[in-house]
């Protein structure tokens, strides 16, 4: 553990000790009890009796620990926010520089990239578009050989003489001039 860590860990146990003592005295004069001020906090009892205590290791975060002064203090009718920050959170924190703006405009954009999806969508489209062309000249070309093919020739049936209609035969005859469909 680096020494600055060290001390820093001590002035924050020692700083959280006053002003948990500070808290405690107000709390007693003011005749709430842990369990009252939990309930009004919603910060859990042990937690509370930590930071009276000024028992570091008990507790979260420095940062966590800040809100919870506040929250206590606040619920004391004191100015949450200054005894809050009289609890040291730290050192402070480093700014972080993006790394996008190290990188050359040229990484970003690569143009060969572009090229490939271009032609790509230029392949697709000519590909799509050859298929579409060749399927309607084969369905055209389909149905120009139905259209030309000659008919099948239907004889009409030889007439023969009109027949005394017997009472047995009740179905009409099926008229001469059918025509046959045929299917492909």
């Amino acid at each position: 553990m680096n020494k600055d860590m060290v001390s820093q860990e001590q002035n924050q146990s020692d700083k959280l000790a006053e002003i948990g003592a500070y808290l405690k005295q107000i709390r007693e004069e003011r005749l709430l009890t842990l369990d009252q001020v939990a309930a009004k906090t919603l910060i859990q009892a042990r937690l509370l009796n930590a930071i009276e205590h000024g028992k570091l290791h008990q507790l979260p975060e420095p940062v966590y620990i800040r809100g919870f002064i506040k929250r206590y203090a606040d619920a004391l009718g004191l100015s949450g926010a200054e005894v809050a920050n009289a609890f040291p959170t730290g050192p402070g924190l480093r700014t972080i520089q993006p790394s996008w703006k190290d990188t050359p405009a040229a990484q970003l954009r690569p143009i060969h990239l572009y090229l490939v999806y271009v032609l790509l969508i230029v392949a697709a489209v000519s590909g799509l578009s050859y298929l579409m062309s060749r399927s309607a000249s084969w369905v055209s070309a389909e149905t120009n050989n139905v259209i030309q093919a000659p008919a099948p020739e239907t004889t009409a049936p030889e007439a023969s003489p009109p027949a005394s209609p017997s009472p047995q035969s009740a179905t009409p005859a099926a008229p001469a001039n059918l025509c046959e469909l045929q299917l492909l």
